[in-house]
């Protein structure tokens, strides 16, 4: 059932609806055109790898932050989670869709980490009040939950599975639930992993054959790495680098991944290749051309060609 909004809420929603109606468009303009108000604004854009240039699709001027992009199979439709402005703690959250150009925009109420079917008609998100993993319509009706021990569900490329962690025992896992039968099986189970941590928003291989993800070892370094849905694990290690959860897929051998840029200052996307011998150095990544700079990076939400990268540009707390 859609999840009602509190009165402050709908009261900032009028503002961000008035607002909306002058700001909504793909302008391809690179920032130093806009006045200072669009200037502190989120931004949600889209980057032509092929181009090497960045769009602003849309603004979302009553959101202090926003992340978790997740687009269509058809790029119709985009799914993204965000903060307003005048809430600070995570658990505030609200789950927004919209068609491509910021029309139709929904906001569907608290809940994060959004994540499309392969049709879009449904979404897998997570709550953290009822805690956990839960299936919805697209419009946010017919929601339930599948595990109120879970978080950050992915759907796998078929739509009968759907990845997401838990850590029991206090070891983390991935679990895989098969949407047909009700019933879901741990990917480790009792052969282990080396890690302390799995991240949200992992990402699967456009066969549905494997799953990259970030994750924290017991020595506390960061990588990212993937593992095969089936037996033999096969766990890979491409990238040692602390970087955001976010992860894009370039076809089967480059992810784009977001971090901190000593060049730049700030969060930018980056390349990596994963084919090598071994995992790539800190080092290694290559910065995306055609990003809006100056500000920061988050998401890397990859067409299904792989021509387009979709992701929120945030202006830079002062």
């Amino acid at each position: 059932m859609l999840v009602a909004f509190h009165f402050r809420t709908l009261r900032g929603l009028f503002a961000f609806f008035f607002s909306l109606s002058w700001c909504v468009g793909n302008d391809t303009l690179q920032g130093n055109e806009e006045d200072a108000d669009v200037e502190n604004h989120v931004w949600i854009c889209a980057l032509d790898l092929e181009a090497n240039s960045s769009s602003r699709l849309f603004t979302m001027p009553e959101l202090a932050s926003a992340g978790s992009l997740c687009v269509s199979i058809d790029e119709k439709r985009l799914a993204f989670d965000g903060l307003f402005k005048e809430e600070e703690r995570l658990v505030d959250t609200h789950l927004f869709v919209s068609n491509l150009d910021g029309s139709d925009i929904k906001d569907l109420g608290l809940g994060a980490l959004p994540s499309w079917s392969p049709n879009a008609n449904r979404m897998v998100v997570c709550r953290y009040a009822p805690r956990g993993v839960w299936m919805m319509d697209a419009d946010g009706s017919n929601d339930y939950r599948i595990d109120e021990n879970g978080w950050g569900g992915r759907w796998s490329p078929n739509g009968k599975v759907i990845l997401y962690t838990m850590q029991p025992n206090q070891s983390p896992d991935f679990f895989l639930y098969d949407v047909v039968e009700n019933s879901r099986r741990a990917l480790f189970g009792d052969k282990g992993n080396p890690y302390t941590r799995l991240l949200f928003n992992s990402e699967w291989s456009a066969d549905g054959n494997r799953i990259f993800f970030k994750a924290t070892r017991r020595d506390g370094s960061s990588e990212i790495s993937s593992v095969s849905v089936r037996e033999p694990r096969d766990l890979r290690v491409h990238f040692l680098r602390n970087t955001y959860a976010n992860i894009g897929l370039i076809g089967s051998d480059q992810i784009i991944v977001p971090f901190r840029s000593s060049e730049y200052g700030t969060v930018q996307l980056h390349r990596v290749s994963i084919n090598g011998d071994g995992p790539a150095a800190e080092n290694a990544g290559k910065h995306v051309s055609g990003q809006f700079t100056g500000r920061n990076s988050f998401g890397a939400a990859m067409s299904a060609d792989c021509k387009h990268v979709y992701y929120v540009s945030v202006p830079v707390a002062k």
